[in-house]
């Protein structure tokens, strides 16, 4: 079974909220804005309107459920 499936539906079944998005043309640790991490994403032509995209929509769930 695939890690992210099986992941969901543990999260359903915790009854947690969640938000669930994939990037399938990226790779692991995508979001790393580190130098190394970025020069990884230039190397791969990995798009970084992508990996803002991530970032927001974290930064909104982080807002929505772990802000005090």
């Amino acid at each position: 079974m695939h890690t992210a499936k099986a992941l969901e539906e543990k999260l359903q079944a915790s009854g947690v909220p969640y938000e669930e998005y994939l990037y399938p043309e990226t790779g692991h640790a995508f979001m790393n804005k580190s130098p190394e991490g970025v020069k990884r994403r230039k190397g791969m032509g990995m798009d970084d309107a992508v990996v803002e995209l991530a970032w927001s929509r974290f930064r909104s769930w982080v807002s929505r459920f772990l802000s005090p």
